[in-house]
């Protein structure tokens, strides 16, 4: 679906204009989905270190976004969901770095985090058969929470997965307690793979899934 934007003096349509594709969507109730787009990448726009694919229709993870998607009021007004399902492929970085900032003060997220008490943080990843530095290499997974003393690290290999299974995992990436009340402050979490300079590659990075609990 496209839309028309209308000349001003004339009042005559003047070109097409794409509607904007979301990049976060609820999906069942307690589920949030933030695609690879809608977070921050470092070096996501140079072709030597990451490139974007669409997920094909036949693809697991596609399906139940897609899914998802049709339930979500932010994309009943497209035909095709899949301009959303875009992820992310790593070529080869030496430094790994994939944030993403909640701000709660903004009015989706207090529909969001409306009526849950935590929120637990899932890295969608798939590992190519071709996956390089890996092994042995620990990725740090981030929550910065604006509840004091809520923070959280934890160091990872991410090996094992690429050899439990071909397809997508489901990663922890953590997780922190929503504010009690009027939702206010910052979450920022991320993956990070900054220490060994070693240069990795190999993965597939569809976004994070948001997994909230009411108890």
């Amino acid at each position: 679906m496209s839309h028309q934007r209308r000349d001003d003096e004339h009042g005559e349509p003047s070109r097409e204009v794409a509607p904007a594709v979301p990049k976060e969507w609820s999906g069942e109730e307690g589920t949030y989905h933030i695609m690879a787009r809608g977070m921050d990448i470092i070096w996501s726009n140079d072709e030597r270190f990451w490139k974007w694919q669409t997920l094909p229709p036949e693809d697991e993870l596609r399906q139940q976004l897609s899914i998802d998607a049709e339930k979500s009021s932010l994309l009943t007004d497209y035909l095709d969901v899949s301009r959303s399902c875009e992820i992310a492929e790593l070529n080869q970085v030496s430094w790994l770095e994939a944030t993403k900032t909640l701000d709660l003060d903004e009015e989706k997220y207090k529909r969001v985090f409306d009526g849950f008490k935590t929120c637990e943080i899932l890295y969608n990843i798939k590992f190519k058969v071709d996956a390089f530095g890996w092994h042995g290499v620990p990725v740090t997974f981030q929550v910065n929470s604006p509840k004091p003393g809520d923070d959280y690290t934890r160091d990872e290999r991410l090996e094992s997965y690429r050899k439990r299974s071909s397809g997508w995992h489901q990663i922890d990436g953590g997780g922190f307690t929503v504010p009690e009340g009027e939702k206010k402050g910052k979450v920022k979490f991320g993956m990070y793979e900054i220490k060994s300079q070693r240069w990795k590659g190999g993965i597939l990075l569809a976004g994070v899934t948001l997994k909230l609990r009411k108890g």
